[in-house]
C-alpha cells in the first residue's frame, strides 16, 4: 500500500460508518495496538493523525515552529511508508483559539481508528485528556522547562505538566527538557533539512 499525507482542515462531510456510535469511535482510539513505536524503527505501516494548535495554518506561511515541525514529520513519516494525516484548522491566533480547534479537533481524530495519535500542544492534549481520545503520544515543544515569569509562563507551565503527565508517550526536543520532566521521556531533537540547509563550498573564499 502507497505512502499517504492527508490533510484536515474542515469538518468532513463523509456520514458515520453504520452502527458506529460516537462511544464506539472514541473507544477504538483508546485501544492503540499494543506494540513499541520506539524500540523497533522498523514496523508495518502504521495510521498516524498529527494534531495541530489551530492557530496557524500547516504548513505556516511564514512563522510557526510547532507546524513547520509538525509538516516535516508528517513528511518524513509519510516518506518512510505510513499513513499520515495532519488534523488542523485555523481559529484564530489568540491562545483561546487552541481550545476552540481542540473541541472540533476530537471529533475529527474520532471519526476513524489511528495506530498513532500525536499531539504538540498543551490546550489540545487537556482537551483531550478529559474527553477523549485519551490515549495519545505528546512532544513538548514549551520554553517554560527553562523557568517562567509572572502568572501566565507559570499556568502555561501547568499545563505543559499536565499534558506530559496524561500522555501515553511523551517526546522532549532536547536532553534538557527531558531532564525537567519526572517521567521517562523520549528525546527527539528538531532536525535539519541537510538538503536545504547544505554548505556552499563554492561560496567560501
Amino acid at each position: 500500500m502507497p505512502a499517504t499525507l492527508k490533510m484536515i482542515t474542515t469538518r468532513w462531510r463523509a456520514e458515520d460508518p453504520p452502527g458506529a456510535a460516537a462511544g464506539d469511535r472514541e473507544g477504538s482510539l483508546m485501544n492503540v495496538r499494543e506494540r513499541s513505536w520506539f524500540a523497533d524503527p522498523i514496523l508495518a505501516t502504521m495510521k498516524v493523525v498529527l494534531v495541530g494548535a489551530g492557530m496557524l495554518p500547516i504548513p505556516p506561511v511564514d512563522y510557526g515552529a510547532v507546524e513547520k515541525h509538525v509538516w516535516n514529520l508528517a513528511k518524513a513519516l509519510t516518506a518512510r511508508g505510513h499513513d499520515v494525516r495532519i488534523v488542523n484548522k485555523v481559529f484564530g491566533e489568540r491562545s483561546s483559539a487552541e481550545y476552540r480547534f481542540a473541541f472540533w479537533a476530537r471529533r475529527e481524530v474520532a471519526r476513524e481508528p489511528w495506530d498513532v495519535v500525536h499531539v504538540h500542544t498543551p490546550g489540545v492534549a487537556t482537551i483531550f485528556a478529559a474527553m477523549g481520545p485519551r490515549r495519545f503520544v505528546y512532544t513538548t515543544h514549551s520554553r517554560h522547562w527553562s523557568g517562567t515569569s509572572g502568572a501566565g509562563e507559570a499556568f502555561g507551565h501547568m499545563l505543559e505538566k499536565r499534558a506530559v503527565e496524561n500522555a501515553a508517550e511523551t517526546i522532549a526536543v532536547s536532553k534538557y527538557v527531558a531532564q525537567q520532566i519526572d517521567r521517562p521521556t523520549h528525546v527527539i531533537p528538531n532536525g535539519v533539512d541537510v538538503a536545504r540547509y547544505a554548505p556552499r563550498w563554492d561560496a567560501r573564499t
